[in-house]
C-alpha cells in the first residue's frame, strides 16, 4: 500500500479531481441561478418599495420564480449532486485504499471521467494535497485523520454560511415590517409590496438554513463516532484484529461523508475561497498537532 500523502497527488487522483471540480460546476451553477434570480426580485421589490408602487405582475412573478426554483431547479440541482458525490468518493476511496460500496452507488464509467476531465480548465496546484501531511500516522488512523480533516472543514464552511444565510433572512424580513410600518402600509399591501416578490429568495433562504444544519448536524455525528476511535487509540498499538476493526469503522464513516456530499446545499465557491486560504492552515496545523505523541508534545 502506498501512502495517502503519495497517492493524492499521482496522476490518477488529480484526473478524479478535475472531475470532481467540473462535475461540481453543474449543482453549484443550478444553486447560484436559484440565489442570482431571487436576489433580482429582491432588488426589484426594494426599487417599487421605494417608489410607493404595487405591481400585480411583481407579485405573480415572485410567486412562479418560487415554484420555478423549488420544484423544477432545485430537484435538478439535486440528481447532478448524485454524481459529484460519487466522483469524490472515487477520489477517496482510491487514495485511501478503501473497498467500494454499491450499495451506495453505482461508479462512474471510465468514458465519462475520461470526458469530465478533459473539461477541466483550472490550475493543477489547486488540486495537489488534497488532504493534510498524515505521514507520521499508521494506517488506519491516516485515512481517519483525512476523513477527520474533511468533516471539521466543512463543518466550519456550512455553519459561517449558514449563520450568513439566516442573519440576511432575518435582516429582509425585519425591514419589510419597517418600510411597512414607515409607509403606513396595511398588512396585505405590504405582503405584496415586499414579501410575495421575495418569496423565492425567503424560501431559497430558508431551505439553505435548514439543509445546511441537517448537514452539519450528520458530519458532527461522524466526527464524534470518529474522535471516539481516534483518541483513545491513535498514539497506541492496536493489535492486528483491533486494525480490521477500525478499517471497517473507516468504511462506515466513509459512507456517511458520501450520503452528506450526496445533498443539495452547496456553499458558494466566493465564499469557500474566502476562507479557504485560512480553513487550510487550520487542517494543516490541527493534523500535525494531533500525530504528535505525548512526549513530543512537551508534556
Amino acid at each position: 500500500m502506498g501512502s495517502i500523502n503519495a497517492r493524492q497527488n499521482d496522476d490518477q487522483a488529480i484526473s478524479l479531481l478535475k472531475c470532481s471540480r467540473v462535475s461540481n460546476t453543474t449543482p453549484t451553477r443550478i444553486e447560484a441561478v436559484r440565489t442570482l434570480g431571487s436576489i433580482a426580485l429582491v432588488v426589484i421589490t426594494i426599487v417599487y418599495a421605494i417608489l410607493g408602487r404595487t405591481e400585480p405582475i411583481l407579485a405573480l412573478s415572485g410567486a412562479l420564480w418560487a415554484l420555478i426554483s423549488t420544484l423544477g431547479l432545485a430537484q435538478w440541482s439535486k440528481q447532478k449532486a448524485l454524481e459529484a458525490a460519487t466522483i469524490q468518493e472515487h477520489f477517496d476511496t482510491y487514495v485511501f485504499e478503501l473497498p467500494w460500496n454499491n450499495s451506495r452507488a453505482a461508479k462512474i464509467q471510465p468514458e465519462r471521467l475520461h470526458d469530465l476531465a478533459g473539461r477541466y480548465r483550472g490550475s493543477i496546484d489547486d488540486l495537489k494535497n488534497w488532504y493534510p501531511d498524515v505521514s507520521k500516522t499508521s494506517r488506519p488512523f491516516d485515512i481517519m485523520l483525512c476523513q477527520r480533516s474533511n468533516l471539521t472543514w466543512d463543518i466550519r464552511l456550512r455553519e459561517r454560511w449558514m449563520n450568513f444565510v439566516r442573519w440576511a433572512r432575518i435582516g429582509w424580513v425585519t425591514i419589510g415590517v419597517a418600510v411597512g410600518v414607515a409607509g403606513g402600509m396595511t398588512v396585505w399591501t405590504t405582503l405584496l409590496r415586499w414579501y410575495v416578490p421575495s418569496l423565492a429568495a425567503i424560501i431559497l433562504a430558508t431551505e439553505i438554513v435548514r439543509a445546511q444544519r441537517n448537514i452539519v448536524g450528520d458530519r458532527k455525528i461522524l466526527l464524534g463516532r470518529l474522535q471516539d476511535v481516534l483518541d483513545p487509540d491513535l498514539h497506541d498499538q492496536p493489535s492486528p484484529e483491533r486494525v480490521k476493526d477500525i478499517e471497517v469503522i473507516c468504511r462506515d464513516i466513509q459512507d456517511g461523508i458520501f450520503d452528506t456530499r450526496n445533498q443539495v446545499a452547496r456553499v458558494p465557491n466566493w465564499f469557500y475561497k474566502y476562507f479557504r486560504g485560512r480553513d487550510e492552515s487550520a487542517m494543516q496545523a490541527a493534523a500535525s498537532s494531533i500525530q504528535q505523541t505525548p512526549d513530543s508534545s512537551g508534556t
